[in-house]
């Protein structure tokens, strides 16, 4: 097999138009914040003297809820990075205590001395923005808006 000087240039300058590969697409972060705290509230007897209980006296509160919103990304699009998204932080909501403090305590009632539930805390929803393109109308997206999709929704 014979190979012309050209050909072997040109195999081995070939080489050298290699095209680079297309920027991906970054997504933006999501983040959720943290929970508070929701717990019942408590009941507390202390006495010089004596304390009587009834039967069924003296109820701790129940436990409320917490919970951290949801959190959507932008996504990229062109090489540009989509925005970062992130809910704040939810703050505690315990239930109130009882207190009884004497020489003498009697907690004579079946339902006496209960103590408050917890309530609830909770966070929103964060929706990032998207790059701008020529085909979407770019900036920020929230559920109003045409061409929204959640991040991960197909």
């Amino acid at each position: 097999m014979q190979f012309s000087l050209f050909a072997i240039f040109a195999l081995a300058s070939g080489a050298a138009f290699v095209v680079a590969a297309p920027v991906p697409y970054q997504g933006g972060s999501a983040y959720t914040g943290s929970t508070g705290g929701v717990s019942g509230g408590r009941v507390v007897n202390t006495s010089s003297g004596t304390i009587t209980n009834a039967q069924g006296a003296n109820k701790g509160g129940t436990a409320g809820t917490s919970k951290s919103g949801n959190a959507y990304a932008g996504y990229g699009s062109n090489g540009d990075a989509g925005g970062n998204a992130g809910t704040g932080s939810t703050g505690p909501a315990f239930g109130g205590d009882v207190i009884n403090n004497g020489g003498t305590v009697n907690n004579q009632g079946a339902n006496s001395n209960v103590a408050g539930g917890g309530g609830t805390s909770q966070s929103g929803t964060a929706y990032a923005g998207n790059p701008a393109t020529g085909n979407n109308g770019g900036g920020n997206r929230s559920p109003g808006f045409s061409g929204y999709r959640p991040f991960g929704s197909k």
